[in-house]
């Protein structure tokens, strides 16, 4: 009386929510993108007029602040990630 085995089935990972076949989450990172990004470019269209016009500092001074802010703005975050990796750990 040899009976077939049943096949061993994983337990089932808890159910994700599909919106047009991708899960929800992905539109929360492209929203969450999409504010970082016009928040950026928003702030980097008039800084330099704010430093000229309103704080009344020279060309040459507000160009290099100017400068500063786009260099922290793309380095920090590498700097963030070396810190977590390193202290995290890869890939956690």
């Amino acid at each position: 009386q040899d009976s077939p085995k049943k096949p061993v089935v994983a337990p089932k990972s808890p159910s994700v929510v599909l919106c047009f076949g991708f899960p929800l989450s992905i539109f929360f990172i492209v929203i969450n993108e999409f504010c970082e990004r016009f928040s950026y470019y928003g702030m980097k269209a008039v800084l330099t007029l704010y430093f000229t016009r309103f704080l009344l500092w020279g060309d040459n001074f507000a160009t290099a602040i100017y400068h500063a802010f786009v260099a922290l703005c793309y380095l920090t975050p590498i700097l963030g990630a070396i810190i977590a990796d390193s202290w995290l750990g890869k890939f956690k």
